[in-house]
């Protein structure tokens, strides 16, 4: 039994890096499932959704302490029953612990469009653009290399961290437009985006110019490259995109993981008479 969890572990592992999670994101889930499987006295095939739902609810509230984490956590064991052991779980019962998923944080275009063009700096805006409009990951962003984007084709290339699978994403006129005259101005090397030395730009550096630009547009509101992601994927919906050429265009693993966007898409419907109200 002990070598068939393992291998279960191992097909979760490399579903999880398949579906472009990065490495922290695949250690933490995969500590959260192993230390469950170490204290089952059968095979976890057998475990209903009862079982694991008061495993849960044993565990989270005490364990971790922000809806951040707890998201974290159950979304570890959702993962791993449904995409390995091919079960239907929702697990989100979780008796009397008031445990609520949170939906993403997003931003309206009206505010995405704001913070785009307040900065006059050529990389700083070529960075957001590319963010929002190709709804890339702080570590697409990073890793893109120059030989990855070929403005004659109007694609970018994202390659996953072990490079066995990669993504090709077609880009606008615009925004090849505006690739050219950022690397004709700053003529990078390797990386697209490079920073001291000729080495990759850093996260922190990304994380503080959203930060610069939401205070200088005035927007009360905490945001990072996700939060530029999931806007896109809400505003898409909004559009009546579909939601499997949305989860392709994101390169999300399953549908299931775009659903949640609808959800969104719904609550702002609801405020529509809001803002009509407003004129009068």
């Amino acid at each position: 039994m002990e070598n068939y969890h393992n291998e279960l572990l191992r097909k979760y592992v490399q579903y999880l890096s398949d579906c472009r999670y990065t490495n922290s994101t695949i250690n933490a889930y995969r500590r959260f499932v192993k230390e469950y499987l170490t204290k089952l006295d059968k095979s976890v095939s057998e475990v209903d959704e009862v079982k694991i739902t008061c495993y849960l609810a044993n565990n989270i509230m005490d364990i971790y302490h922000t809806n951040s984490a707890r998201d974290r956590f159950v979304e570890a064991f959702i993962l791993f029953f449904n995409n390995i052991l091919d079960k239907n779980y929702s697990m989100f019962g979780i008796a009397g612990k008031n445990y609520e998923p949170k939906l993403p944080n997003t931003l309206t275009r009206l505010e995405i469009k704001k913070i785009i063009v307040s900065t006059t700096n050529l990389k700083h805006r070529t960075i957001l653009s590319l963010i929002y409009f190709l709804g890339f990951k702080l570590e697409d962003l990073i890793n893109l290399k120059l030989i990855d984007v070929n403005i004659a084709k109007n694609e970018i290339i994202i390659r996953n961290t072990d490079k066995k699978k990669l993504r090709i994403i077609r880009i606008s006129n615009k925004l090849c437009k505006l690739l050219t005259e950022y690397t004709n101005y700053y003529l990078p090397k390797q990386w697209l985006f490079e920073g001291r030395g000729n080495g990759k730009y850093s996260n922190r550096s990304v994380q503080l110019l959203i930060k610069n630009c939401m205070k200088r547009c005035r927007i009360e509101q905490n945001a990072s490259p996700s939060t530029f992601r999931h806007s896109l994927a809400t505003h898409l919906i909004e559009n009546g995109i579909d939601l499997h050429l949305v989860k392709d265009y994101l390169g999300m693993c399953t549908v299931k993981s775009t659903k949640k966007y609808t959800q969104l898409v719904k609550i702002q419907k609801l405020n529509l008479s809001n803002a009509i109200e407003k004129g009068f």
